[in-house]
């Protein structure tokens, strides 16, 4: 496992290398900036462990506002998932 720590963003997450669609994947930029998640669909070998770390508290409500706002977007099996948050 390792971190994924993006240079301007207020966000960690821990990750480890697969190809099962049962676990939910990020997908990096150049940067290793976080530029899409997707749960339980395999975008790239990045899985997530689903643990992350925010900067503070109003970095990670602002992440959830927007998820909540647009939940339509987010929802997988009638829940609102907090991965896209990241």
């Amino acid at each position: 496992m390792s971190l994924i720590i993006p240079p301007s963003n207020g966000a960690l997450a821990l990750v480890f290398d697969s190809d099962k669609p049962c676990y939910s994947y990020l997908r990096l930029g150049q940067s290793k900036k976080v530029v899409e998640a997707r749960e339980k669909q395999v975008i790239s070998r990045t899985a997530s462990a689903g643990t992350y770390w925010y900067r503070s508290a109003k970095t990670y409500m602002d992440a959830l506002a927007h998820v909540v706002e647009h939940k339509e977007k987010y929802q997988f099996g009638g829940a609102i998932l907090r991965l896209p948050c990241i």
